[in-house]
């Protein structure tokens, strides 16, 4: 599940308590594996695929619209996006938001394409917005376009700090002894998220430091390249790869550090959630974690490479239990002042009326 759409997942009750009810579009051909979920948390979720756009497609986008009327629209995807706001305003609708999740970075021709995208959408009234400093310099570096920052957020309702019994408890359930120095992360293991890095880093750790567990999770590559490269590093005996879990908080109750070795990211929700339990985190300066860095000053930033991983997992293995919790104390205050959902929820509201008010 992607971190968008594990943010609406866990904020249903926060827009229905401020008057709002989303309802969802799906555009892939397939509908996807969070939409039985989103549809539970109490999510009408819609689904016209546009991989292949065609006449038909696009008349079944604009009867959507004319059935419901909606007061905003909310575009997420990159792709199709002009085209979701011409139809929009085929219709009547001109409430239109635009979000930029990541930094796009491609080859001169889609640049111009979307170089030209953001001029007409700008030109026919779009708002953008962006999830982070880093994504709003990038968009107005790369293509002038202006736009309202508002941060992602993490559940705050969910990801609580835990008393330290509590995570011992968790550990003997888990089968982790007390001693051992647990470090997780948590995402797929596509090539942004730089999990071989992390590997490295472990193996340059395992010289000095042998009582240790990584335990990873988030789906795995076809092929297990992480599990080989870990086995080739001599370290696999210290790694549990999980695959995709439900229990996010439980690992990140247990763990001593979260890792986040990305080459970059749009904010890095994991890691938001990751202090929201009160747990120490290293991330690699990049952009979108350097926003998190710049944000919360007690999260540690390494050079994005094995070996500045590496000095950060001895950085941390070197405090005692008692410092890494008041440093995790501290961590906790600072996400849930400046990331809660809560927060993030009234500031989208906020918008939106803004947008309605001047319609």
């Amino acid at each position: 599940m992607s971190g968008m759409e594990m943010m609406l997942l866990n904020s249903f009750q926060e827009w229905d308590k401020n008057g709002i009810t989303p309802e969802i579009l799906a555009t892939k051909d397939n509908i996807g594996n969070a939409a039985e979920a989103l549809k539970n948390a109490g999510y009408i979720v819609h689904h016209i695929s546009f991989e292949n756009t065609s006449i038909n497609k696009c008349n079944q986008f604009r009867c959507l619209l004319k059935e419901n009327r909606y007061d905003i629209i909310h575009i997420h995807p990159e792709s199709n996006f002009f085209l979701y706001t011409l139809l929009s305003l085929s219709v009547g609708h001109k409430n239109i938001v635009r979000t930029f999740h990541s930094l796009f970075k491609i080859r001169w021709i889609g640049r111009v394409r979307r170089h030209f995208d953001r001029i007409m959408a700008r030109f026919l009234g779009v708002k953008f917005h962006a999830i982070s400093d880093m994504v709003a310099d990038f968009e107005k570096t790369q293509y002038n376009t202006v736009t309202e920052k508002i941060y992602n957020w993490y559940d705050s309702n969910r990801y609580l700090p835990v008393k330290e019994e509590d995570a011992q408890k968790l550990r003997k359930q888990m089968g982790i002894k007390a001693e051992v120095f647990v470090l997780c992360s948590v995402g797929n293991c596509s090539a942004i998220k730089r999990h071989d890095f992390l590997l490295k880093a472990l193996a340059i750790f395992n010289d000095s430091v042998d009582n240790w567990l990584y335990l990873h999770a988030g789906d795995e590559q076809e092929g297990f390249a992480e599990r080989k490269l870990a086995s080739s590093l001599n370290i696999a005996s210290n790694c549990q790869f999980l695959g995709a879990v439900d229990n996010v908080e439980e690992i990140l109750a247990v763990s001593d550090v979260f890792v986040m070795s990305s080459k970059l990211e749009g904010l890095g929700n994991a890691a938001l959630e990751a202090m929201g339990m009160g747990t120490p985190v290293i991330l690699t300066k990049v952009p979108g974690l350097n926003d998190l860095l710049a944000r919360v000053p007690h999260s540690e930033g390494v050079d994005p490479t094995p070996e500045g991983i590496a000095d950060g997992l001895f950085k941390v293995y070197s405090m005692s239990s008692s410092e890494r919790r008041l440093l995790g104390m501290k961590l906790q205050e600072q996400v849930k002042k400046d990331f809660s959902m809560p927060m993030g929820v009234d500031k989208y509201v906020r918008m939106y009326r803004s947008m309605i008010l001047k319609n």
